[in-house]
């Protein structure tokens, strides 16, 4: 074995070029070694926002089938108020039907209770000429009474004057034949 000989100068640049690349596998490994911390703590980020980004989509999830949830009782409510306002709508027009009803019925009311107010006034006149008549009437027959009275009395007078005039003809007959004879 030969042995290879080497110049103390060419160790020394040798030995320097060595001691630098090893410095620089050194500062490779340190950037290798922050790179991997780096590397790690870029991993464990990256998992805390899958996780965040699973709680994100599951959460999303929830809130569409809220929403979804929402939307429905949304459409029911609109449903329900389209109803109440169609009914509101229907009840309003038979309120009008009746106030209407009622305001015809008002009317009539005040016109029979002013057909009533001259039947009254009506009645009242005829009253007083039911009592003026039946003042009338009451005259009439005291008058009718007092005429009749006097009717009878006449007529008994006449009956009494016809029996008188009767026996005074028989009377004057007889004298009659009595001269004649």
């Amino acid at each position: 074995m030969k042995a290879k000989h080497v110049s103390k100068a060419d160790h020394e640049v040798l030995n320097s070029t060595f001691n630098e690349t090893v410095t620089k596998l050194k500062i490779a490994e340190d950037r290798v070694s922050v790179q991997q911390q780096e590397l790690t703590r870029t991993y464990s980020k990256l998992e805390s926002m899958e996780s965040g980004f699973n709680e994100l989509k599951s959460t999303t999830a929830s809130l569409k089938t809220t929403v979804a949830n929402k939307e429905q009782k949304i459409s029911e409510l609109t449903a329900s108020l389209a109803e109440q306002t169609s009914l509101v709508s229907k009840q309003q027009s038979e309120i009008n039907a009746l106030n209407q009803r009622c305001a015809q019925e008002n009317a009539t009311n005040r016109s029979l209770a002013e057909s009533l107010e001259q039947q009254k006034t009506s009645s009242k006149n005829k009253d007083g000429q039911i009592a003026e008549l039946t003042e009338r009437q009451h005259q009439l027959i005291a008058e009718n009474s007092t005429l009749t009275a006097n009717n009878h009395a006449l007529n008994e007078k006449i009956t009494t004057q016809k029996d008188e005039l009767a026996k005074i003809q028989e009377t004057a007959l007889l004298q009659f034949e009595k001269v004649a004879n």
